[in-house]
């Protein structure tokens, strides 16, 4: 099953390059574990939508965990700049199961260079 965003010409047959996707921000300092700095952090990569709740409570100081809106089709970011060039460093970003998307039959979970489409035209 998968979610996806409604829009006012969502058509079921229509499959979308955009996936929700977690993101642990490891070694992220701990003063910018709050909201609007994980929401800056996060729309870096995509389009931030929640912040893991049990890292808002407390119970997992440890972690930064950021959902966002990540369009498949475009490439992905590996780490990111936080702060400016005096007093800033690079964040790693790693992305939690995520899957490709094949621009050929517009599906999630493969490549195009694995489409079994693109695979069986070949080969005729």
């Amino acid at each position: 099953m998968r979610i996806i965003k409604w829009t006012l010409d969502f058509r079921v047959e229509c499959k979308t390059p955009l996936a929700l996707v977690w993101i642990p921000f490891d070694q992220l300092p701990r003063y910018l574990f709050y909201k609007a700095a994980l929401n800056s952090i996060g729309r870096l990569v995509g389009d931030p939508l929640k912040i893991d709740i049990s890292m808002a409570n407390g119970c997992r100081p440890s972690k930064a965990r950021v959902c966002v809106e990540l369009d498949l089709q475009k490439p992905r970011a590996h780490r990111v700049s936080i702060g400016n060039s005096e007093k800033g460093f690079w964040q790693p970003v790693e992305y939690e199961e995520i899957h490709s998307y094949c621009t050929n039959c517009n599906k999630e979970v493969h490549a195009i260079r694995e489409c079994n489409c693109c695979n069986l035209r070949h080969a005729r």
